[in-house]
């Protein structure tokens, strides 16, 4: 999560998934960037076959209500011969046209994502939204330090697993955040310094990325590493193993899966600024010298009315690195209650980060930090600001949502 806030915030190793869908996902997202058609690999098909089968059922869901609703008016109809064939084809041809976001970044060959507490997911509102408007999941707080191993070397992984099979179960991808972070860390790896604490810290990292081998797709290896003048963040992390705890990270996460792609990921980082800056060079000495690296992630954590001039710009100064981007945590914050102006400003700064990603070739997706307004963390960290998300504390979608709609392509 982003600025510091350490509120909590929105052991077995496991096989990979069957016909290496990583890799086959990447290629699929080459070709549609490229504009080529890519071969079907078997990942992509158990990918695309997951979405499919999910979209499906949602539909028969859908068009089963449909037909409840529907025939007292048909009996009612009945001796009314025409137009009523030719009205239904229509009607679902008016269906089929009505693409979802994930839809729609799937053409474009993008991730759109959102940060899921798995428990939220019995809110039939909340699980319908997040069943066909994603193609990604993040876990919001139960890959983290302190909910996977509350003790030394004991290690729990319920809730994780609970976020993992759901992106499974759903054909979306799933990202791993975040191994190494200063804040929601247990106390007793916060107590410990020098060989302890770097043992520990790989002993966790292996622990971990062994778990979900084979499931995530990337990990924010490293979370909110630098202050915002470029220095780095004074923590038990830095204080404790100095400025080689970073590199250490990296190459322990890799020995663990030489697969997962590593990502170090911040906020404030979105435009070229010292803060950005101080991680570029670090993701630049890291490539020059052989350190395993593959991502940066830009939380985007953003206030309505102050999307970066220089994202974009920022964006492909890391490209050139080498690197994959991805936008991470977005949220989009205002002062409430919200106004109509806002809310339209709102819908103009998220098109424009869409816009951004869509823009840029490394940009891997743009993943949203929740849902809706009702569990959003900003009031509880930011007072007096809010309505931050998509879709409004009641479900309802707000003018974004259309934003986001139309900049992804949809009509």
């Amino acid at each position: 999560m982003s600025h510091g806030s350490t509120a909590p915030l929105p052991g077995g190793r496991r096989g990979p998934l069957p016909g290496a869908r990583l890799g086959a996902l990447a290629g699929a997202r080459a070709g549609a960037r490229s504009g080529a058609r890519p071969e079907a690999q078997p990942g992509t098909r158990h990918r695309a076959l997951l979405r499919s089968t999910a979209a499906l059922g949602a539909l028969a869901l859908a068009g089963a209500a449909a037909l409840v609703a529907t025939a007292p008016l048909a009996l009612a109809t009945a001796d009314e011969p025409a137009g009523t064939a030719a009205d239904a084809a229509d009607a679902a041809a008016d269906t089929d046209a009505a693409d979802t976001l994930a839809q729609l970044a799937s053409a474009r060959g993008k991730d759109i994502g959102f940060a899921l507490t798995a428990n939220y997911l019995n809110e039939t509102a909340y699980r319908n939204i997040a069943d066909t408007e994603f193609n990604f999941v993040v876990a919001e707080n139960a890959m983290k330090w302190d909910a996977t191993e509350p003790q030394p070397n004991q290690f729990s992984f319920g809730a994780g697993d609970q976020v993992a099979q759901y992106a499974a179960s759903s054909g979306k991808g799933l990202y791993g955040h975040t191994l190494v972070w200063h804040a929601q860390a247990p106390g007793w790896a916060q107590s410990l310094s020098g060989a302890a604490l770097e043992g520990a810290m790989t002993n966790h990292i292996t622990g971990v990325v062994n778990h979900f081998e084979g499931q995530v797709e990337a990990w924010d290896v490293v979370n909110e590493a630098f202050n915002d003048d470029g220095s780095r963040r004074s923590s038990f992390l830095q204080n404790g193993m100095g400025n080689g705890w970073i590199e250490t990270a990296f190459r322990a996460a890799r020995a663990a899966d030489p697969n997962v792609k590593l990502c170090i990921n911040d906020y404030s980082v979105e435009s070229v600024n010292a803060k950005s800056t101080a991680i570029y060079n670090l993701v630049a000495d890291f490539k020059q010298r052989g350190v395993p690296i593959d991502c940066v992630g830009f939380q985007s954590h953003l206030i309505v009315g102050q999307v970066p001039s220089s994202f974009q710009q920022n964006l492909e100064r890391f490209a050139a690195l080498g690197v994959d981007v991805r936008i991470t945590e977005l949220d989009i914050r205002m002062s409430t209650p919200a106004s109509s102006g806002n809310l339209q400003q709102q819908a103009s700064d998220y098109a424009s980060v869409f816009r951004t990603c869509l823009a840029v070739q490394a940009c891997q997706g743009v993943t949203i930090w929740g849902i809706t307004d009702r569990y959003s963390w900003v009031p509880g960290t930011f007072p007096g600001q809010g309505a931050a998300l998509v879709w409004d504390e009641n479900y309802a979608p707000k003018p974004a949502y259309n934003a986001i709609y139309t900049a992804l392509g949809g009509a």
